[in-house]
């Protein structure tokens, strides 16, 4: 598992169901396997329901906001498994400066589904934005924390 510190927060990464229990967060962002991906693609992708239902049993408690990032043609259906104590709050668009062909869909954007309260406005603006400016693939990991701050 490798640490990155960012301002005053961590970034972990390796596998979440190891590495969460044993965490103490506020916010979760995630970008989970999506429904759809090819079996082949990802770890996980034969099965990413299952793995997502493992995830979200692992998250610790203290957990009060989530953010799960979803290709735009993922069934939102998918996060059915989001603890109830996380109340749904808004989405966000995230979209790639060039559009690109999944099939018959014109992909390049992707959903943020936020769940949980919003922090207090004394803190962070009083408006929550639904959406980033258009970003290069590089770009986006930079962007996407102003996008679904709430």
């Amino acid at each position: 598992m490798e640490k990155v510190v960012i301002g005053d927060a961590t970034l972990f990464c390796g596998d979440a169901i190891k590495i969460m229990p044993s965490l103490r967060a506020d916010v979760l962002i995630t970008d989970p396997v999506w429904p759809n991906c090819p079996a082949d693609l990802l770890a996980g992708g034969d099965d990413p329901y299952a793995l997502w239902m493992q995830a979200m049993a692992a998250m610790p408690r203290s957990v009060e906001r989530l953010v799960a990032v979803l290709r735009c043609d993922s069934d939102p259906r998918f996060l059915v498994d989001v603890p109830h104590r996380l109340r749904f709050f808004r989405t966000a668009l995230l979209p790639y400066v060039m559009p690109h062909y999944i099939g018959r869909v014109l992909g390049g954007d992707e959903i943020a589904y936020c769940y949980g309260d919003p922090v207090a406005p004394a803190r962070h603006p009083r408006s929550c934005p639904g959406g980033a400016a258009r970003k290069s693939a590089a770009e986006r990991t930079s962007v996407l924390a102003g996008a679904v701050t709430f």
